[in-house]
């Protein structure tokens, strides 16, 4: 199965900005995103520290495959990993009836608590970074191309902030006595 390049290149592109805001929030605030790792309280707390440095790494590794390096479906195994890696211990937690706990996603930006969109989100996420690893076909590339990669990469980021900033929003009970029409 072959992509068109432009679709490539629009899908790796959104992952690499995906993936370096990502590692940007750790990394701007490790000890919030350490502190996250060990709430999920899946590890052993020696192993806390180690984990969520290689987390960090392999964020910052994921950025140079979609972006740099040649499209070769292997090497989306570790994005993608990644992602459902993310979407496993959130639902792992969720299923334990641990909802109060902050995904880990947004850094010093905010606290969100995990909730099934996440698990939803992460794996949707994990099939995208497969295709956008798809190896592409040699239809060269032109400027209007280029334009076309911009203005979707703009759309896609801007969807993307838009969906998660909805998944973030805290649920509010229902108005009491509020009459529905």
């Amino acid at each position: 199965m072959t992509v068109d390049p432009a679709f490539s290149w629009i899908l790796r592109l959104s992952f690499g900005v995906l993936f370096a805001a990502s590692a940007q929030h750790k990394l701007r605030d490790f000890d919030t995103f350490r502190g996250a790792v060990g709430d999920y309280q899946l590890l052993p707390a020696v192993l806390v520290d180690p984990v969520a440095v290689s987390l960090t790494l392999l964020e910052l590794g994921s950025i140079v495959l979609f972006v740099l390096a040649p499209m070769s479906l292997a090497l989306a195994i570790l994005p993608a990993a990644l992602l459902l890696l993310y979407a496993s211990s959130i639902a792992i937690n969720l299923q334990r009836g641990r909802r109060s706990i902050d995904c880990g996603c947004l850094g010093v930006a905010g606290r969100v608590e995990i909730h099934r969109g996440l698990v939803a989100r992460n794996l949707v996420l994990a099939v995208f970074a497969t295709i956008a690893m798809l190896p592409s076909t040699d239809r060269q590339l032109g400027w209007i191309d280029a334009v076309s990669i911009g203005g979707a990469l703009l759309v896609l980021v801007a969807m993307y902030v838009s969906i998660d900033g909805l998944l973030g929003q805290p649920r509010r009970p229902p108005l009491v006595g509020a009459h529905r029409a």
